[in-house]
């Protein structure tokens, strides 16, 4: 994963909205972050922040194994 912190790009066109994530859990959505191959949501859920992770052109939201420091940053 050379160099895969520098590819995230930041997307919070979306913030705010409700989006259901893993067992029908919903969450409110803070931002999503996007690479070439899959994407990472930050949302709220019962005051505190989740990260879930799909493939780039899916919604099928599962709990984000790792999270990537350049997000972190970029909060």
């Amino acid at each position: 994963m050379e160099n895969e912190s520098n590819k995230w790009m930041k997307d919070t066109g979306a913030k705010g909205l409700k989006i259901r994530l893993h067992n029908n859990v919903y969450g409110t959505l803070i931002a999503i972050f996007r690479n070439d191959t899959k994407k990472i949501c930050v949302c709220e859920v019962d005051n505190t922040y989740t990260f879930n992770e799909a493939e780039i052109n899916s919604t099928d939201w599962k709990l984000a194994t790792y999270i990537p420091v350049e997000i972190l940053k970029n909060l």
